[in-house]
């Protein structure tokens, strides 16, 4: 059931941000938010598939390592060097599935779920014994 919530919410969110990058001119949002992760506004949308390629290899080793909000960071850098690079989309959908998936296993109750709250049922007290003295 979580992943069928899960991977319906990143769809969702996959296709919001396919429909608000306009073809050809990076959206300003998307230039201010390359401009945070380090990339120029020159290397937005610029389709340089080394660059891409280097960026989705990074961001592999963090994901080998565990280190999933690393590994997506990479991959969305990845994406805004070449939005159309199926690798670059694919891999970064399954870096957010870890880190949320990594999360979840923090705080069980993220999700709002009954019965999650992630510590076992403690067990019940034991009646004392009742000595019955002379």
């Amino acid at each position: 059931m979580r992943t069928i919530l899960v991977v319906a919410v990143m769809s969702l969110l996959v296709t919001v941000l396919c429909a608000a990058l306009p073809a050809g001119q990076p959206a300003e949002e998307a230039a201010t938010m390359a401009t945070e992760y380090g990339l120029r506004r020159s290397q937005i949308a610029s389709f340089d598939t080394a660059l891409c390629l280097r960026f989705v290899n990074f961001g592999k080793v963090a994901l080998h390592r565990g280190r999933y909000v690393e590994a997506k960071r990479f991959f969305w850098m990845a994406v805004l060097v070449d939005p159309t690079s199926k690798l670059a989309w694919g891999l970064y959908d399954q870096a957010v599935l870890h880190a949320v998936a990594q999360g979840v296993e923090s705080y069980p109750g993220l999700l709002g779920l009954p019965g999650l709250s992630g510590q076992p049922a403690a067990a019940p007290a034991a009646k004392p014994e009742v000595e019955e003295g002379c």
